[in-house]
């Protein structure tokens, strides 16, 4: 699904990182912290709804981009970063235009498509075909060219349906791969069951792409519905015709920008750690999903969790020893102030004497809105009187 990427980056400086681990360990407190912490915040929510709903669709090199880049610019700098700043980078100017599609033997039927991102169109007066199906990329990898040759290819490959998104991965090569697959072969274009569980009648688009050296076919992707009535059609008679009308057009390259946001590590400010997502969308939806929701994950991760690590020393490996240095210092600079005051003739009463030991850590309330304070250990306090 990933159109021409124009990139949203956080450059989060951390310490260290753990590697991978071949064991499932329990969390630190402290993590399960920033993740109840990150459950209860609304801000990845907030972020998305306000880039869908501010900016909207914002296909790579159009004037909606330039929104985004600026809506990001404005909303990363007043949730306070350190630094926000962008950097020029040329993205390719494409157009979607119209995308007709409908079966005209042995019956008429009309067939929802799009084009895929960065597809040619098809001539002026469009195409008619015979259809070439396939279950997989593979499958037309593996096909002769005289069953291809002349034909529109159409592969039929359904998206697995798993927790992990894997299905995506099976499938997606289709779209990718599959007009340079096609064309190699002799087709004259290519159609594609569209990369997604879902069973509305909505074509998905999504990136293409072209090989040097291999003839540019027209490329669509067609609803699952719409899919399921073409195969169904092709059991009936596999000489149906499929007729194409495209006319999506390439118009050079436009200029648009990273967005970087950054935050300064108090202890190792010149080793950097990047996360990021891709700020443009495709122009068929607003883009909540694809990436706008990548956007704010990074965004609140930034500015909620990982902020709070790398801006505050916050893991202490050893804090016994580092306790007892800063009860050294604390009483020494008490003792220095108590013979400060003996030299001016200055007597203290015992009540001003008095040293509660306790230590503890309570979070700025203006960084750590949503966290308490919490106690790690209690001294029993103590009266030194001279």
């Amino acid at each position: 699904m990933k159109p021409y990427q124009t990139t949203l980056l956080s450059s989060l400086l951390i310490g260290s990182l753990s590697a991978c681990q071949t064991q499932v360990e329990t969390a630190p407190s402290e993590v399960i912290q920033l993740q109840q912490a990150a459950l209860s915040s609304q801000l990845s929510y907030d972020l998305v709804e306000s880039l869908t709903v501010e900016v909207g669709p914002r296909l790579a090199g159009s004037p909606k981009d330039i929104l985004a880049v600026n809506w990001a610019i404005n909303k990363l700098t007043s949730l306070g970063f350190d630094r926000v700043y962008k950097e020029a980078v040329q993205v390719p100017i494409w157009e979607r235009g119209e995308a007709k599609a409908k079966i005209t033997v042995p019956v008429e039927q009309p067939l929802v498509i799009t084009a895929l991102g960065g597809s040619i169109a098809t001539p002026a007066g469009g195409i008619q075909a015979k259809i070439a199906r396939f279950d997989s990329l593979e499958a037309l990898q593996q096909a002769k060219p005289e069953e291809v040759q002349g034909k529109i290819v159409f592969i039929d490959q359904k998206t697995e349906r798993h927790i992990t998104g894997e299905g995506y991965g099976k499938s997606v090569g289709g779209r990718s791969k599959g007009a340079v697959a096609a064309a190699q072969k002799g087709a004259v274009a290519i159609v594609i069951r569209s990369i997604g569980t879902d069973h509305d009648r909505m074509a998905h688009t999504g990136i293409m792409r072209y090989q040097d050296g291999v003839p540019k076919i027209p490329a669509a992707a067609m609803s699952n519905p719409d899919a399921d009535l073409v195969g169904a059609l092709l059991k009936r008679d596999p000489n149906a015709l499929l007729e194409l009308h495209m006319s999506p057009k390439n118009l050079g390259f436009n200029t648009s920008y990273n967005v970087i946001a950054e935050v300064t590590g108090s202890s190792k400010p010149n080793e950097i750690v990047l996360i990021g997502a891709h700020l443009d969308s495709w122009d068929e939806g607003t883009g909540a999903i694809d990436d706008g929701a990548g956007v704010a994950i990074v965004t609140a991760a930034a500015k909620q969790e990982i902020y709070d690590i790398v801006k505050v020393d916050y893991f202490i490996k050893d804090q016994q020893q580092v306790y007892q240095e800063l009860r050294t210092l604390s009483f020494d600079y008490l003792k220095d102030i108590k013979e400060s005051y003996a030299k001016m003739g200055i007597k203290l009463d015992s009540a001003y004497t008095v040293t509660a030991e306790n230590a503890w850590v309570a979070y700025p309330t203006n960084r750590y809105e949503s966290y308490q304070a919490f106690s790690t250990q209690l001294l029993d306090a103590s009266e030194k009187n001279n």
